[in-house]
């Protein structure tokens, strides 16, 4: 009997991809499960669809915590849970898409000499990741720079569904109660929600309906109510290709997966990366590489104005053509495909 144990969490970015590779592995083994956090959102994004198991979670705080201090003695008691749990489910292969739930698992399959398959989506390797990739058969990357960094780097691309990739315009219209008499500017915060984005649009409402409808999706906590002509106000969308289809353009921030299914869309996006005192760098990177790709434009958050943000927007729309030419060139849209390959394959092997 084999048993695949998926894990990854603290974001969407953490879990979809995992949902993503479902359809492509699950005749393929006899049980598939998923372990997540107790409040994590992933939790709510697989429940439903796979079995679901939670361990105590280790965060690592950046700035200074005291907290910082227990963190051996909690990831021990994380990665017991784990060990109970793959030896309890008699686990094969571990898939692990990273983010502070994911650590604990990959040591405790390590410990019990189960393979692990991982993947990073940035550019630069998160903590947790990087000692990830040290447990790992192979560590497969979005970005072909990243693998090149690691023995066992294998570069697969960004792993995109065929739903987030389909084409729905008339659903989008039906779902979103905008004209569609301008150009519609797709605003995205991640899963989360992104509050100085948030702020800015809401600020600046006026000024950008004179170009532009708006489709914000704001983040479910972040709802404000705003009621105007042309603005569409969403706290979480669970098929985000409903808003791909009707975007002509793109605020976004720049975390990986977001990006890429922006990229993959063949939208103009003008990416505002969530900064260093925010994060590890992580977006700031990504949107510089797109940048001087040019595949994208970006403007860092204290940089945001009426005046800047209008200019960069009519620079995509100009060079609308130039843009869409070198997305379709850059992105791959074989990832699943690929990563499948390796994970039943290694399952079979092992």
């Amino acid at each position: 009997m084999k048993t695949l144990v998926m894990t990854g969490g603290g974001t969407l970015g953490h879990c979809r991809p995992c949902l993503a590779l479902l359809p492509y592995v699950k005749d393929h083994f006899d049980k598939i499960i998923y372990v997540g956090s107790e409040t994590g959102p992933e939790r709510r994004a697989v429940e439903g669809t796979l079995d679901y198991t939670c361990i105590p979670t280790v965060k690592f705080v950046r700035s200074f915590n005291l907290k910082n201090l227990t963190i051996p003695f909690r990831l021990a008691k994380s990665v017991a849970c784990a060990e109970a749990i793959l030896k309890r489910e008699r686990a094969t292969l571990v898939f692990s898409k990273g983010g502070y739930v994911a650590l604990p698992v990959c040591i405790a399959a390590a410990k019990l000499s189960i393979p692990v398959v991982s993947h990073e989506s940035d550019l630069t390797v998160g903590l947790s990741n990087r000692l990830t990739a040290k447990k790992s058969k192979f560590f497969l990357t979005s970005f072909k720079e990243t693998a090149e960094k690691y023995q066992n780097g294998v570069y697969v691309g960004p792993p995109l569904s065929k739903e987030i990739l389909a084409d729905r315009k008339l659903a989008s219209r039906e779902k979103f109660s905008l004209d569609f008499k301008k150009p519609v500017l797709l605003v995205v915060g991640g899963s989360s929600g992104a509050k100085a984005v948030n702020d800015f649009v809401r600020t600046y409402v006026d000024e950008f309906l004179k170009s532009y409808e708006i489709l914000h999706i704001c983040g479910e906590k972040h709802i404000s109510g705003v009621k105007k002509r042309g603005y569409c106000e969403v706290g979480f969308l669970n098929d985000m290709s409903l808003a791909y289809s009707c975007a002509d353009l793109a605020l976004s921030r720049c975390g990986s997966n977001t990006a890429f299914e922006l990229l993959a869309r063949n939208i103009p996006t003008l990416f505002v990366p969530l900064p260093a005192k925010a994060s590890r760098g992580d977006q700031i990177e990504n949107a510089r590489y797109f940048t001087e790709k040019k595949l994208a434009l970006s403007v860092k958050e204290e940089e945001l104005s009426v005046a800047k943000v209008s200019e960069l927007l009519s620079e995509l729309s100009k060079n609308r053509k130039s843009f869409a030419k070198n997305m379709r060139e850059f992105v791959p849209l074989n990832a699943l495909e690929k990563t499948s390959e390796i994970v039943i394959s290694v399952a079979k092997n092992d």
